[in-house]
């Protein structure tokens, strides 16, 4: 009987040694993946190739994934010019019918104004080449899977309250306004996956607000990817600041 408690005991004390020494080598994963798995950031004018099977294949033990919205193969992305202005009236090929949208569907409140003070309106020129992108049954892609971030705030992934940038507001080449209602808006960042195919390229413009003391400080990186885990970004240039 001694024997047998003494067996028990030593089998529980191994059990509890390999389960140790288990959690001990998951957490040094973890660890390392953290620290190996890096963001691919380039900087502005450099082109960043986003592959689905790349993306996948580094994504690690903590699944750090940017997850595209095309279901498999890779698109080459470009920010060719990153300018800034007063606001979107400060820009001349947004019509007055596009600015009255922008101030109906971007909310800036009061408080917002006392922490940041006015917004200015950040405007990029993105040029996207579909290499061999597949998008399966989807008929539209929607090209708004991007957002701003200071650099420091894109490096280590936390949330910071102390600057204020939108997610993606306007979209130069969105559909006719009187087909946009019909489907209360909701695919204004859309384009025809048919207009899309392997080997066809298309430039288009995104513009974002920003605080002004962010947008002045010129460290601003765009995010690329649905998720949130910010793996591939672009390194911004604000080329000038231009006044209305």
């Amino acid at each position: 009987m001694k024997r047998m408690c003494t067996k028990i005991r030593i089998r529980t004390k191994i059990s509890l040694a390999a389960l140790g020494a288990f959690l001990i080598i998951i957490s040094v994963l973890v660890v390392c993946n953290k620290w190996f798995i890096r963001p691919t950031v380039v900087n502005q004018n450099e082109s960043l190739l986003l592959s689905c099977e790349t993306d996948e294949k580094t994504s690690g033990f903590s699944g750090f994934t940017a997850n595209f919205p095309w279901e498999k193969g890779s698109v080459r992305y470009k920010v060719d010019s990153c300018e800034l202005y007063d606001s979107p009236k400060s820009v001349g090929s947004i019509s007055n019918e596009e600015q009255k949208y922008l101030e109906e569907s971007h909310y800036f409140t009061e408080l917002d104004k006392k922490m940041y003070g006015e917004p200015v309106f950040l405007l990029l020129t993105i040029t996207m080449e579909n290499v061999n992108a597949e998008f399966g049954k989807e008929k539209e892609l929607y090209v708004n899977f991007c957002n701003l971030f200071p650099s420091d705030v894109f490096y280590d992934g936390k949330t910071n309250y102390e600057f204020y940038t939108s997610e993606a507001i306007y979209f130069d080449k969105h559909k006719p306004f009187k087909e946009l209602e019909e489907n209360e808006y909701k695919n204004y960042f859309a384009i025809s996956c048919e207009d899309f195919k392997p080997g066809e390229s298309l430039q288009f413009k995104l513009g974002f607000y920003i605080d002004e003391k962010t947008a002045k400080n010129d460290d601003m990186i765009l995010s690329i990817g649905l998720s949130d885990k910010r793996k591939y970004g672009i390194k911004l240039k604000i080329s000038e600041v231009i006044n209305g």
